[in-house]
């Protein structure tokens, strides 16, 4: 759920460890990652919601270039 979604963002900024851990894991293995752990912090995220959030967060980037 976007819920969930937000939720798992606001622990990964609040804890650098986390965030460290996430942004050093194998690309091939960075959305299983994030599921497990938003599984083991108790936030709803569905695979699709995860791909959706992470083509969306591209988009923005590249986009930030183009304007």
């Amino acid at each position: 759920s976007r819920a969930g979604l937000d939720a798992l963002r606001a622990r990964v900024f609040d804890d650098p460890a986390l965030a460290l851990r996430l942004r050093d894991a194998e690309p091939s293995q960075f959305v299983p990652d994030v599921l497990r752990t938003a599984a083991e912090l108790g936030c709803d995220v569905t695979e699709d919601e995860l791909h959706t959030a992470i083509a969306e967060t591209h988009h923005r980037w590249l986009m930030r270039w183009v304007l």
